[in-house]
């Protein structure tokens, strides 16, 4: 495939699971307020604070450094030094 296409994939099978995974979240939080009426005041912003949750798990996923195999600490260090 190329690079178009399996960029298009990985967008749309992001999208599908995001949207699944609000959806099913956003649905427990309104099954919880309504039962709860201590918790009425809620209603409505759930949406946003999964948006918030959403955006820094995000943050922590893509913000994270990727270290390969070969890369970790010592690996090559003093290669050479002494000769």
């Amino acid at each position: 495939f190329s690079p178009v296409v399996s960029d298009a994939a990985a967008v749309g099978v992001g999208a599908v699971c995001g949207a699944l995974c609000r959806h099913h979240i956003g649905k427990a939080a309104t099954e919880r307020i309504s039962r709860d009426p201590n918790l009425k005041y809620l209603t409505g912003w759930h949406t946003a604070g999964i948006n918030i949750l959403g955006s820094f798990v995000l943050g922590g996923v893509f913000g994270t450094p990727i270290v390969s195999a070969g890369a970790g600490a010592g690996a090559g260090a003093g290669a050479g030094a002494g000769a």
